[in-house]
């Protein structure tokens, strides 16, 4: 009798250890298939985020991040200024890891809209060949603001939060720029600084002869941002963003 009771006890907790087994690895599986879930959703919120970047922005680490609720670009640096934001801190070779853009900002006291200035800031990327659309993608990635505000200059590109670059074409000295979005101008001091650093970034280079604007792959007309009704500057009809050097 005591045998047959043991090998009872012993069949009950083999069978308890097997359901026990079974039981964690379902809860493995299940764990498993919702932190799938959960990163297929990450992913497809990413890639919400970052949908315009392409392979030079990847090298670049410029995805044009944006606000999901405001749709607003979050740039995401400062503007380099000091002796070594050339790449020089890197040793004499660093010509042959580095190119260096130049990025054009803003600056008080000059004679483009209500008294400002554009200079250019070195800014060194990776090796390439893309010079002109690094360009454009660093200066759409820098903050406003300089980092140390005595500092006294300004990206007003940064301030037309819903305006993004896509790409730029060059063909015959003429620079095409397409950018999508919206053209929301932060005000009328910012309208001629905008204009003035698109058109600096590509006409620092010799081979740019002319420079045509685009958004949402149609010409800009700045009429689109004249308030006056009709009694502004364009009372001639369209001013399509066509410049030549």
């Amino acid at each position: 009798m005591k045998m047959k009771t043991t090998i009872i006890i012993i069949i009950i907790a083999t069978i308890g250890l097997i359901a026990g087994i079974f039981l964690k690895s379902y809860l493995q599986d299940e764990n498993k298939s919702e932190n799938n879930d959960f990163n297929q959703n990450a992913t497809s919120s990413e890639e919400i985020v970052v949908d315009m970047e392409n392979s030079l922005g990847d090298v670049l680490n410029i995805k044009q991040d944006r606000d999901l609720e405001t749709g607003k670009r979050i740039p995401s640096q400062y503007a380099c200024v000091g002796e070594y934001c050339d790449g020089s801190m890197y040793g004499d070779d660093h010509e042959e890891i580095f190119t260096v853009v130049q990025v054009p900002l803003v600056k008080d006291g000059g004679q483009i809209g209500c008294g400002a200035d554009i200079f250019f800031a070195p800014h060194a990327i990776p090796k390439t060949q893309k010079v002109l659309e690094a360009t454009y993608r660093m200066l759409f990635d820098i903050k406003h603001a300089p980092e140390i505000p005595a500092d006294g200059f300004r990206n007003t590109v940064a301030a037309f939060e819903k305006t993004f670059f896509d790409k730029v074409t060059l063909e015959d000295g003429i620079a095409k720029v397409y950018l999508i979005g919206e053209m929301m101008s932060p005000g009328v001091c910012a309208d001629p600084e905008f204009r003035a650093q698109i058109e600096a970034a590509a006409f620092q280079f010799d081979s740019v002869k002319e420079i045509q604007v685009f958004l949402n792959d149609e010409r800009f007309d700045w009429c689109t941002l004249d308030l006056s009704d009709g009694e502004g500057f364009c009372k001639a009809g369209p001013q399509y963003w066509i410049t030549i050097k």
